[in-house]
């Protein structure tokens, strides 16, 4: 029957990681097939732009293709990382429209519209600029591939630490053919998603595709708004391919996609507060994983949308030389809505704000009236203050509704992002295929930030926090003596009869001293959480990869990228409590406006030896680059004779990486093993340091030098042609480089890599064939593991290891007519592992929080393919 095959090769792609591929994946699209054979499956890619068995190219590679994207439900970035060890990703927390990917120890843990992802992300050869907007789904995904270490001389926009290629199936011409499916499982999970090809004429067709999603959250807010952890989206494709001649094919291409987002659940743990935190009475704590909770603000939606259109020209120029060439554009609207402590009660914040405080001080009066009374003293003294200083501590305005929280309709994460990209590659072979090339050319040009004018939560009481950072203790002393000084002072100052002479003396020996030291608190005090930054980039590459073939046994590959690129950045900080471009001295806060401009040469080298025709070993070299950024956090004055602070811009990274590995398929092609060793040489890293000590979301970024070493080993085991067997395995370690805060200058010594689990691993089993001519049994099971990881240096605060069950069982039924009825049942995290996603030390000024990872989850899924 048409649907019976090797059950190796959902094995196979599903596992076949680490050490399988080389290059980037995007060539001839639908170039993968499969072949049927006693034993492994044989899997075709295109990743070096012409066809091969994954087993002869020399890098590593995870692969899925479609048949194991619906066993495993592969369904977005997101959902890859439980399958492929030394590869980390999760939901970005603050924000879940995007999501953080970790390769090998290399990503972006700290995700920021201000830095360029380490790892490339495509869809369907378009490169994706920002991991902000990245949790959506694809509706017809074909093939997803994972390229492990750095890219760049056979793809369009280099990546240090690897890539991801979400391929999308094709228009197939002259063919009438579609699928549907529902399904159903917990929270109430609820997916519909359908594609179909339509035949137009008999060189052309139209492939039509699109899903709709929701579910519920996991934590249920029995306070006013939405639960933590839901979302709805829907997303849709349409692909209009035709063959011109034989010879040229073009494809056009336009998807769409909304995503609502609730957001994660920062759960305060009890037992991790400082004596003394400011703000700890009015936190609600619970030990363990907290399902429900009832919020006093309303909780809302963040908000993904993102189109793109794009045009795919590809040309047989003659036998074995081919051109492509691919125009895109997109465009990406994201909010996100922050709740990062949703159990603070807004009536306890106040009343601690506006309560009497530190008894055995007489006369000493709320936080509010303090610091509102530090006005009158510097009122008395002459010095400047806004004129509206006291208002949010007076009155109506000093009423706040939370801590971390986004004001009514979210915040922007990314606002007005556009990008337009152009890449051209040409691929042949000459000398009788002894020698092979690809040749191209990139552009890319992006416009992003997170947009201005941004009104941001002036009832957010986290302001504080950006205020009394800078005093000791908690409270600040100068703010207590300042106001009551001038509260005592005021009837004498104010005195037209009193000498001026006795006023000045006065004035500086009890109000200057205080006012001198609140001057620069509050001429420095910036809320870098509602900062804006618009970045605009301009890169343009070429590059190049020629194998020499030097014998049937040996090969040699070069490779060479020359990269231009330029980045303008224009970063506003605001001022706390009144979040705006005056700073609580009534003086104009001066933007961060940085530029650079820089070309970059990266060669390449790969050998690979056959000792055997089914053993190889490869080594290679490569070099790579990150280019630098803006932080959006930044909030430091300008440096002297600079347009920028210290805490703005940050540098180019660099990478030298070496890799040794083995790829061998043995006795009758029933084993498969994959292995390999690597070592990155990092130099300038871009890495993130706390530059606050009680606000743990005030952050830089800075360059500093790191290495990074490991091994990886993948398995795959046929028993028979219907069950499989597969492990893999991923080691990590390295010397994390130490860092200096750009505003303080102190030095803070690292000893361990940032958010990478050190040790990971998989093991699963497959299981598919026949229980009659047209009804095939089916189902896999598989358990993966990962280390715990660090996730605040400064804090030594780490994130638990996960270990989770997933495992699918079903059948499919064939009809007469050719149609292929399928229903199964399937459960993730089956054992339900109660493992943590993120953390925050907000232990300084509350309890420290935590986000934990989707409990267990399951359903049932009914489809038909026609």
């Amino acid at each position: 029957m048409s649907f019976i095959r090797n059950s190796g090769a959902i094995a196979l792609v599903s596992t076949t990681s680490l050490l399988a591929i080389s290059a980037p994946a995007l060539a001839q699209d639908q170039g993968e097939q499969t072949e049927d054979r006693s034993g492994n499956t044989i899997i075709v890619v295109t990743a070096q732009k012409k066809s091969q068995n994954l087993q002869d190219v020399p890098i590593s590679i995870t692969a899925f293709d479609a048949e194991a994207l619906e066993a495993e439900r592969l369904e977005s970035v997101q959902d890859i990382g439980r399958l492929t060890p030394g590869l980390y990703v999760t939901p970005n927390p603050a924000d879940p429209t995007g999501v953080r990917i970790n390769i090998r120890g290399i990503g972006t843990f700290d995700p920021q519209v201000g830095q360029d992802s380490r790892i490339a992300v495509y869809v369907d050869g378009v490169y994706l600029g920002k991991s902000q907007g990245l949790a959506f789904d694809s509706p017809d995904l074909e093939r997803v591939e994972i390229l492990k270490g750095p890219q760049g001389t056979l793809y369009g926009r280099n990546s240090v630490a690897g890539a991801v290629n979400l391929i999308s199936a094709l228009p197939e011409p002259g063919e009438w053919s579609g699928k549907l499916a529902a399904e159903y499982g917990r929270f109430n999970h609820k997916k519909f998603s359908g594609a179909v090809n339509v035949p137009v004429g008999e060189d052309g067709a139209l492939r039509l595709s699109g899903m709709v999603k929701d579910q519920d959250g996991w934590v249920k807010n029995d306070g006013p708004g939405v639960d933590f952890g839901g979302g709805t989206q829907y997303g849709f494709r349409a692909a209009y391919g035709v063959d011109l001649t034989p010879e040229l094919n073009v494809v056009a291409a336009f998807d769409y996609n909304k995503v609502k987002t609730e957001p994660l659940f920062y759960q305060s743990i009890p037992g991790f507060a400082n004596p003394g935190s400011l703000f700890a009475a009015a936190v609600g704590t619970s030990p363990g994983r907290q399902d429900r909770v009832t919020t006093a603000i309303t909780n809302e939606k963040g908000k993904l949308e993102t189109l793109g259109g794009s045009i795919t020209a590809q040309w047989e120029v003659a036998d074995d030389h081919n051109l492509k060439f691919i125009a895109s554009y997109r465009e990406t609207e994201s909010e996100r809505f922050v709740n990062l402590i949703p159990t603070a009660n807004p009536a306890i914040i106040n009343g601690i704000l506006n309560s009497d405080i530190i008894a055995s001080i007489p006369g000493v009066q709320s936080i509010n009236n303090l610091i509102a009374g530090s006005a009158l003293a510097f009122q008395l003294a002459g010095r400047p203050i806004r004129a509206d200083f006291t208002t949010p501590f007076v009155g109506p305005g000093s009423q706040k509704d939370g801590l971390f929280i986004s004001p009514p309709g979210g915040s922007p994460s990314l606002s007005g992002h556009e990008q337009y990209s152009f890449e051209l590659t040409y691929n042949g072979e000459v000398v009788d295929g002894a020698l092979e090339y690809t040749l191209g050319a990139f552009y890319f040009n992006e416009t992003t930030g997170t947009g201005t004018g941004f009104a941001g939560n002036r009832n957010d009481a986290n302001s504080y926090l950006f205020v009394l950072a800078g005093l000791s203790p908690a409270l600040g002393s100068p703010i207590i003596t300042s106001a009551l000084a001038a509260q005592g002072l005021a009837p004498t100052l104010n005195n037209p009869f009193v000498p001026q002479a006795t006023k000045d003396f006065l004035i500086q020996t009890q109000l200057l001293p205080s006012v001198n030291t609140l001057t620069a608190i509050y001429g420095g005090a910036r809320q870098s959480a509602a900062n804006e930054l618009t970045i605009d980039t301009d890169a343009f590459a070429i590059y190049g990869e020629a194998t020499w073939h030097v014998t049937d046994m040996l090969r040699v590959t070069g490779g060479l990228r020359w990269s231009d690129e330029s980045k303008d950045g224009f970063g506003q900080a605001k001022s706390p409590f009144f979040l705006d471009n005056t700073d609580l001295l009534g003086n104009p806060i001066q933007p961060n406006i940085g530029s650079f401009s820089f070309s970059k040469l990266n060669p390449s080298v790969v050998v690979e030896f056959d000792i055997h025709e089914d053993i190889m070993y490869y080594a290679s070299f490569k070099q790579s680059f990150r280019s630098g950024g803006f932080n959006q956090g930044g909030v430091a004055p300008r440096l002297p004779g600079e347009t920028f602070g210290p805490d703005f811009q940050f540098g180019r990274e660099d990478i030298n990486a070496y890799e040794f590995g083995m790829k061998a398929d043995i006795f009758d092609n029933r084993l498969r093993i994959n292995a390999a060793g690597f070592y990155y040489d990092f130099k300038n890293q871009q890495t993130t340091v706390a530059t606050d000590p009680i606000v743990a979301t005030a952050r830089a970024i800075v360059n500093t030098d790191e290495t990074l070493w490991g091994a990886e080993v993948d398995m795959l085991f046929s028993v028979t042609n219907e069950l499989s067997l597969s492990g893999s395995y991923s080691y990590i370690n390295g010397n994390a480089g130490d860092v200096i805060n750009p505003l303080t200058g102190q030095l803070e010594v690292r000893t361990e890599i940032q958010g990478t689990p050190k040790n990971s691993f998989r093991v699963g089993a497959n299981y598919s064939g026949q229980i009659s001519d047209s009804i095939e049994l089916f189902g896999n099971v598989s358990y993966s593991y990962k280390d715990d990881v660090l996730a605040v240096p400064q804090n030594n605060l780490r994130l638990t290891n996960q270990n989770l069950v997933s495992g699918r069982v079903g059948v499919n039924w064939e009809q007469p007519n050719g149609n292929i009825f399928t229903l199964a049942v399937w459960g993730e995290n089956i054992l339900d592992d109660k493992y943590t996603i993120d953390s925050l030390p907000f232990e300084t000024f509350a309890f420290r929080t935590q986000v934990f990872g989707q409990p267990a989850s399951y359903g049932v899924t009914a489809g038909i393919k026609f």
